[in-house]
């Protein structure tokens, strides 16, 4: 058999498989907002309270970066830059993490700290055309960045981060804004955003993020 027609075969049994009753179909929440906005901990509270998956790609990332391989040297130099990694690089993370999340029977994967640019997005709906990911909305916290400063110069303090350093953190900041906002209001666009102020206290930015996302969580056994 030759080596086009193999692919082919592959390609359509693959596509097959995807369309089973019962094949494993992963319905994504992005969560995006500044560094310091408290992504992670609203996240958490969601896989808590709702049984979400939460898929955090910085602390994929962090975690991929301890190897001794050039894909995590690439890795560690664009964290220690504040830069944003290459976007092969985090959905070859993402895509492992979002299936066994999946494979758990998790009703939502919360992606969290993705698609921060252009390139990520691009990157991401070229993957999710073959893939079967859905994209339910965007769940952006909004946070002034005096707020963000704030938070991190305190989380920086307590050792939880060692790239929560003031330099790397306004660099962070700058790409955010130069990078991740227009991407923000990208999604504004296409009405799929769920906008929720970050700048109170856990509980009170909790309540507002259970306000945004009541339609959501409301049609959960039919998402």
């Amino acid at each position: 058999m030759g080596t086009t027609r193999r692919l082919l075969l592959h390609a359509i049994a693959t596509a097959a498989a995807a369309l089973r009753p019962g094949a494993p179909h992963a319905r994504v929440l992005f969560c995006l907002g500044g560094p310091g906005a408290g992504k992670g901990t609203q996240c958490a509270r969601l896989e808590h309270e709702f049984g979400w998956a939460h898929v955090s790609a910085g602390e994929l990332l962090r975690a991929a970066r301890a190897g001794g391989s050039e894909e995590s040297r690439v890795i560690a130099d664009c964290l220690d830059r504040g830069a944003i990694v290459p976007v092969a690089v985090t959905l070859r993370l993402l895509r492992r993490a979002i299936d066994e999340a999946t494979r758990r029977g998790a009703p939502v994967v919360v992606v969290d700290g993705f698609p921060r640019n252009a390139d990520n997005v691009e990157g991401w709906e070229a993957d999710a055309a073959t893939k079967g990911l859905d994209v339910r909305g965007v769940l952006f916290y909004d946070v002034p960045h005096d707020v963000l400063l704030q938070r991190i110069a305190v989380r920086g303090a307590s050792g939880e981060r060692d790239d929560d350093d003031a330099e790397t953190a306004r660099r962070r900041i700058r790409v955010y804004e130069e990078a991740t906002r227009p991407i923000v209001d990208l999604y504004a666009r296409r009405g799929a955003l769920l906008s929720v102020r970050g700048e109170g206290d856990v509980e009170e930015v909790w309540r507002l993020t259970k306000e945004a996302l009541a339609p959501l969580v409301g049609a959960q056994e039919g998402v």
